[in-house]
């Protein structure tokens, strides 16, 4: 299994969601956190299981988490959460094109 890493936009994201799950349902949260990272051990156990979305970022993997997104890329010994953001998100936001930033 590869080394399970979170980038610290994907640890600031899960820090928000779970605020805001926090303050609809305080006894939900736990095991939102709890279920999200057993997905992500197994996200770094089988990586290829996301879906590819270069169309998004190169080497980026997707996969779906309840009603998130996780995004992370595969390095030879390791898989770095990226993001998980919510699946309403407008994702070009979130990914714009390298020439937008250039400016």
């Amino acid at each position: 299994m590869r080394k399970l890493v979170f980038a610290p936009s994907a640890r600031n994201e899960i820090l928000t969601i779970a605020t805001d799950i926090h303050k609809e349902n305080p006894a939900a949260v736990g095991m939102w956190v709890l279920n999200l990272q057993e997905t992500c051990k197994k996200i770094a156990a089988f990586p290829r299981m996301g879906r590819q979305r270069d169309d998004i970022l190169p080497g980026t993997f997707l996969f779906p988490y309840k009603k998130h997104l996780i995004f992370y890329e595969i390095r030879d010994d390791s898989v770095t959460i990226l993001h998980v953001v919510h699946g309403a998100r407008n994702l070009p936001d979130l990914f714009p094109p390298e020439d937008a930033t250039a400016e």
